[in-house]
């Protein structure tokens, strides 16, 4: 026997429901699973003559998918909400998967005494989130264990410099990942006073203060990116505030901050990082989390 036409079932369906009777079921027979359920409705869809959407499409793939990483993988999502579920939070956390191969995981360490260079690093954070990549801050300082620079596709490497010098931490994470930062994207960032180019013989100081660094580690940067940084004198006593006044010269109050960092320069270097990176992997992901409550 034939199917029935579209006319003969809705009649027959009217009749049964005159009837208060249930209405039987349409081309049941052999439903065993989801997929079955799925084939049927579309059957369904396109026996009266309409199109799956995109929405319907995707919800029936979704569906339909046999286990649940390959749900994940199924699943779009927006660039805005896979940047907030990237940046890990707790230990063991798991951060959003990659879906698109222009995506990459990039580690950001950073050495800071008073702050700014986390801000810096921080900035540098969400505009790569926001280009769609997967980002993990490391404080060398701080963080009891840093993360390997081979277990990323770039790094960024941001300190400060203090007395003519960066963070010895810092100079040991580069020590002790120099090879595998030579095989990836990789810039140095350094961070001082003297990148405010405030007082003759400011860029001298700037290339004696990399120079010393990139002798130390025997790294050589792709790229070397200069950034101003702060003067927090509120965030010492009396005493620190004078001798940091000392320090400066006498040139600044110490009853207030300064802050010389261009961030319209910095988020143009961080597009162009972003742009300049190679295609990533689409199953990448960052592994280890960093307190994003940690004040430093």
């Amino acid at each position: 026997m034939g199917k029935p036409s579209q006319t003969e079932h809705e009649i027959d369906l009217d009749q049964k429901i005159d009837l208060d009777q249930k209405p039987p079921p349409k081309h049941t027979n052999g439903i065993k699973t989801v997929r079955d359920l799925i084939d049927l409705h579309i059957a369904n869809i396109s026996e009266v003559g309409k199109e799956i959407g995109r929405s319907q499409g995707f919800s029936m793939d979704f569906l339909s998918a046999p286990d649940r990483q390959d749900r994940r993988r199924a699943t779009p999502r927006s660039p805005s909400h896979c940047a907030r579920s990237r940046r890990r939070i707790l230990p063991g956390a798991e951060v959003c998967r990659l879906s698109r191969e222009s995506e990459m995981s990039i580690l950001i360490v950073y050495g800071t005494s008073e702050g700014q260079t986390r801000k810096i690093a921080a900035f540098l954070a969400r505009r790569l989130e926001d280009a769609g990549h997967a980002v993990t801050l490391a404080d060398a300082i701080r963080q009891p264990v840093v993360p390997r620079a081979s277990d990323f596709d770039a790094v960024i490497v941001a300190a400060r410099v203090h007395a003519g010098r960066y963070p010895r931490e810092v100079v040991r994470f580069v020590r002790a990942n120099r090879a595998a930062l030579g095989t990836m994207p990789n810039v140095f960032v350094s961070v001082s006073k003297s990148a405010a180019r405030l007082a003759i013989g400011d860029d001298q100081r700037l290339q004696k203060y990399v120079g010393d660094f990139l002798h130390r580690t025997g790294w050589a940067p792709a790229r070397v990116f200069h950034v101003a940084g702060a003067r927090l004198y509120t965030r010492h006593g009396a005493l620190g505030r004078w001798i940091l006044g000392l320090v400066d010269g006498n040139r600044f109050s110490t009853n207030r901050d300064y802050e010389w960092t261009d961030w319209a320069a910095l988020e143009t270097f961080a597009d162009e990082f972003a742009a300049g990176l190679p295609p990533g992997h689409p199953e990448g992901v960052a592994r280890t989390p960093e307190p994003l409550d940690a004040l430093d």
